[in-house]
């Protein structure tokens, strides 16, 4: 939705008009641009304004490379700040803003792929990937929500029927997720 309505923050040059529709993985990305950083802020002052809780979520989560390492600015954004692989982009992005979540007064909140690099020791994880994620956070000392998607997704179809959402896992009836929770 952010690059749709501020196409400057995309990385790539085929910029949505709307925002992603569908469930899956969105192929477009933030740029790593100071502006871009400077958005990001705009917007997780607006939700502490807005919101009183002591979590703000940063994702965190399922974000593709392949626009990131297509990109000659993203290449050399890279350089300037010493990120050699394309894959710890995505953690230096998530750095920066729990580093804005923090200077906020708020814990930041994200999701266990996070646990994959070095993480701010104070986040709150959201773990949705189960029991091996959850032993993770434990061991580097995080306090975590359990929230694993075979068990507490209220999202997920009820059943097999035609009027059901997008299968993306096995039926997961309020009872079944009750059953986790009691």
């Amino acid at each position: 939705a952010a690059i749709a309505a501020y196409p400057e923050l995309a990385t790539a040059t085929d910029v949505p008009t709307e925002p992603w529709p569908r469930f899956g993985l969105n192929p477009h990305t933030l740029n790593l641009q100071p502006q871009t950083l400077a958005f990001c802020r705009a917007a997780i002052a607006a939700l502490v304004d807005v919101f009183p809780s002591p979590w703000i979520g940063v994702g965190g989560d399922e974000v593709p490379t392949a626009q990131w390492e297509a990109d000659a600015a993203t290449r050399e954004r890279m350089v300037e700040l010493g990120i050699t692989d394309i894959h710890a982009v995505q953690p230096w992005f998530t750095a920066q803003l729990v580093a804005i979540v923090a200077e906020m007064g708020r814990t930041p909140y994200a999701w266990d792929e996070v646990l994959a690099g070095p993480v701010d020791p104070s986040m709150l994880i959201g773990i949705w990937r189960g029991h091996v994620a959850a032993r993770a956070a434990r061991k580097r000392g995080h306090d975590f929500i359990w929230c694993s998607d075979m068990e507490v997704y209220l999202d997920y179809r009820q059943g097999e029927g035609a009027d059901e959402p997008t299968p993306v896992g096995p039926p997961l009836t309020l009872e079944d997720t009750w059953q986790v929770c009691v």
